[in-house]
């Protein structure tokens, strides 16, 4: 990166995130998603709404064999 070139700068890796608190908070959304697919729900923070369609059918076949 050019901004390495400058000695008034400091760069540092991004770890706000990664706290226990956070970690904890992310374990928890993620267990409770999987608790939402398994009673044949969507879960809250769908990201690929493409194949919604596809997979509703497929649930739909897993459960009706």
């Amino acid at each position: 990166s050019p901004l390495l070139e400058f000695s008034q700068v400091l760069l540092s890796p991004h770890l706000a995130g990664i706290t226990q608190e956070s970690m904890s908070r992310m374990s928890a959304v993620a267990v409770a998603q999987i608790m939402q697919m398994q009673r044949g729900e969507f879960p809250t923070h769908w990201v690929n709404t493409d194949v919604r369609e596809a997979i509703s059918r497929r649930w739909q076949s897993l459960t009706s064999s």
